[in-house]
């Protein structure tokens, strides 16, 4: 998922891996998505009309509860990255930013970063 400036520049907010789900904000807000999803590989998606996902939450309380507890986790997820962009130096910064995608998504794994340094 990311977002465009008026001048055009990306940043990317989020990469999603199977299971995850985007669009959550217009399911319970009456806004549209202010950001753009773009599949890195062959993907299937579902999509979940307002009054019908209202609907199985109130059938089924147990989905509502892992809806907030994912939600949760990427409000925590959101805080630390605003904590980390205040209160961290630059080169912590980094190494954080190399070290999350190999915590939160396990398509990261075995993957290797290289990274050269000028003299």
């Amino acid at each position: 998922m990311y977002t465009v400036s008026l001048e055009g520049r990306q940043q990317i907010i989020r990469i999603l891996g199977p299971g995850d789900f985007l669009g959550e904000l217009a399911l319970f807000q009456d806004m549209k998505q202010w950001c753009f999803a773009e599949a890195m590989k062959p993907s299937s998606i579902c999509l979940l009309p307002q009054q019908a996902f209202r609907s199985l939450l109130l059938q089924k309380p147990e989905i509502a509860l892992s809806l907030l507890t994912a939600i949760s986790a990427r409000l925590a997820q959101a805080e630390k990255f605003i904590s980390d962009l205040a209160l961290k130096k630059v080169e912590e910064r980094l190494a954080s930013w190399f070290y999350l995608p190999l915590v939160c998504y396990p398509m990261f794994t075995g993957s290797t970063v290289n990274i050269g340094f000028a003299a």
